[in-house]
């Protein structure tokens, strides 16, 4: 009777140590999908800033007035070896590999198709303007929404309410949003939003 006592005790502890065991690389492995995509932010952020300087305007304002992608438009500042796949047919330009999304992006979507197409980078456009640095305004900033894709080469922005709706449904404490201003700061939306309350 004792020994069957002592297998199910040690029975537990097994089970005990392996949910532990699974949970920590769980959420190790989330801590390095998060810093990934902050990276990669603050990577597109550098673009905004080039672009600003090539064109002397902001890439939303251009990709408004020429009825383009924003990230086509950027792209199109970015150095040949940054687009390692470009190609003629803009229509089906691929999202340049340093910015596509995390391996780990199954965990949002089990959708694993035209991944070479679709991205994670959604540009929204705030109710009103808000104060970056230095005095600068903006009405736009860039989240990574791997819950949410688009095409590379879409059109679609998301008003500042879409946006608080994809951000309602989903669970912010597991897998928080993050979201990059014009002028390259990095943060969380839940945080960005509570900053500048504009609805």
């Amino acid at each position: 009777m004792k020994r069957r006592h002592i297998f199910i005790i040690l029975g537990l502890l097994t089970l005990s140590l392996s949910y532990v065991s699974v949970t920590s690389l769980q959420e190790t492995r989330q801590e390095v999908f998060i810093s990934v995509a902050k990276n990669k932010l603050k990577q597109l952020s550098l673009g905004f800033d080039n672009y600003e300087s090539l064109k002397e305007n902001s890439v939303f304002t251009d990709a408004i007035n020429d009825n383009r992608s924003w990230r086509v438009l950027l792209s199109e500042t970015f150095p040949d070896f940054f687009m390692q796949e470009k190609t003629n047919d803009i229509l089906n330009q691929p999202t340049p590999v340093p910015l596509r999304d995390p391996e780990m992006s199954i965990i949002f979507r089990k959708d694993e198709s035209e991944t070479s197409t679709l991205t994670s980078f959604r540009a929204i456009r705030m109710k009103t303007s808000y104060e970056d640095v230095k005095g600068k305004t903006s009405d736009w900033v860039v989240a990574f929404l791997p819950m949410d894709r688009d095409d590379w080469t879409s059109q679609e922005t998301l008003s500042e309410a879409d946006f608080r709706k994809i951000l309602s449904k989903g669970d912010q404490s597991k897998t928080p949003v993050y979201l990059v201003t014009e002028a390259g700061k990095v943060m969380k939306a839940d945080l960005f939003l509570k900053e500048n309350q504009t609805l």
